[in-house]
């Protein structure tokens, strides 16, 4: 079953506002087996909320719109949905009665204009809002749903979980499918030429998507499935994941919300051991990562953020001879801010970060966005270089998950 969202306000349309109710909507309804075709903004415009309206109509099943459904005279929603049943709008006896209770009970606060909210399309129902005056509204035209709800973000997702969601099961009876969907966290590997790798596999399958979203510093791979079932869904994610490892699977560090800086807490901590961090062109952005999961400090010691030559000299002991030989941003820098921070704070790793994150300071032979890791331990020091793009905030986001990502590939031991 098709589905589309409108979502309505002029204030969307201007940037003044984040559409988060569309993410939720589309989220929830693929849950239910339901596919989102569509996601429109439309403005506070009554003729083009109305043709807009008419169009969703046409190509699906059910139609969601959140947002214009207020007491203003730029909220007409109402109005668009009984332009296209052909309907006047009516005032619902009920939902009048106790609107007028609360323009009584905080008089001054609520203007006698809140009774809009009363007015439904006459072939219309009410939804009721739990947490808000403005009811929805659901409504069917030649066989779709229609459904319509407040734009407060908390109003809209307790109508959707006490009412909507409910109506949506029930209609959707012995032709509800099951949606499944697996997301693959890769770090170390493109954009574009993790795509490519994967790009046919999809195609052997006939409810089968891969796409793909770059998200702080790491390339998500989001595998959907669609079945008949729950059980078949899984089954069919399970192959699809499958396939998608054996072309890419050195770079999926995680599924779904496991979060790069998690893993490498829990690998540390299962082997009880601590880690040091000495950061230059990240300025302390690994340290602020790693400490953000709770617990951290059973792993976490310390860091040094040296900025600048001085303080690599003084605190960590890059040699002298190393920084006007190679520089600062160089591996043998890397090198020894790694294994000075391991000792100086007494961890069993040392971690380090040195680069140009820009939009000045780079040279022919190190351009803007190079950038040296390292980590040291018993072990040893490796060191790894790359050459990232973006701009100031997303070379610092790319390095800082390529020193996470070399932390847990060496305590894997596949580094």
């Amino acid at each position: 079953m098709l589905a589309e969202i409108i979502s309505v306000g002029s204030e969307l349309m201007l940037g003044q506002l984040v559409d988060t109710n569309s993410s939720y909507l589309a989220e929830k309804l693929s849950s239910l087996g339901i596919e989102v075709k569509r996601i429109i903004a439309v403005g506070d415009e009554l003729e083009q909320l109305t043709e807009v309206l008419k169009e969703s109509l046409g190509r699906a099943q059910i139609v969601i719109l959140t947002g214009g459904l207020g007491p203003t005279p730029d909220d007409i929603t109402r109005e668009a949905i009984a332009n296209v049943l052909g309907v006047p709008l009516v005032e619902h006896a009920e939902i009048a009665s106790k609107l007028r209770e609360r323009i009584a009970k905080y008089k001054g606060h609520i203007g006698a204009s809140a009774l809009k909210q009363a007015l439904l399309p006459a072939s219309a129902k009410p939804i009721p809002n739990p947490v808000g005056s403005a009811p929805g509204i659901l409504a069917e035209h030649e066989g779709k749903l229609l459904i319509a709800m407040p734009g407060v973000p908390a109003e809209m997702e307790s109508m959707f979980e006490r009412h909507v969601k409910g109506e949506l099961e029930r209609r959707l009876g012995e032709r509800k499918s099951a949606i499944a969907v697996r997301i693959l966290r890769c770090v170390g590997l493109g954009e574009s030429a993790l795509t490519e790798r994967v790009s046919d596999i999809a195609k052997r399958y006939a409810n089968v998507s891969i796409g793909s979203l770059i998200c702080g510093g790491e390339v998500w791979l989001r595998i959907t499935v669609m079945a008949n079932t729950r059980e078949e869904a899984k089954k069919l994610l399970e192959d699809v994941e499958r396939c998608v490892r054996e072309r890419v699977g050195e770079y999926v560090f995680g599924i779904d919300d496991e979060a790069l800086e998690r893993i490498v807490g829990q690998l540390l901590k299962e082997r009880c051991l601590t880690i040091a961090v000495a950061e230059s062109c990240t300025g302390g952005l690994v340290t602020d990562t790693l400490t953000n999961i709770p617990g951290s400090s059973s792993y976490v010691k310390g860091s040094v953020v040296a900025y600048t030559e001085d303080v690599k000299r003084a605190l960590l002991g890059v040699r002298a001879e190393t920084l006007s030989t190679y520089g600062a941003v160089s591996e043998q820098c890397a090198v020894e801010m790694a294994e000075g921070v391991r000792k100086l704070l007494g961890t069993d790793i040392g971690a380090s970060v040195t680069g140009i994150a820009g939009p000045t300071g780079g040279t022919p032979e190190k351009p803007v966005g190079t950038v040296f890791i390292a980590v040291a331990d018993e072990r040893g020091c490796i060191c790894r270089c790359y050459t990232f793009g973006g701009d100031r905030r997303g070379i610092k986001e790319r390095a800082c998950k390529a020193l996470l990502n070399l932390i847990r590939k060496r305590l894997l031991g596949i580094a």
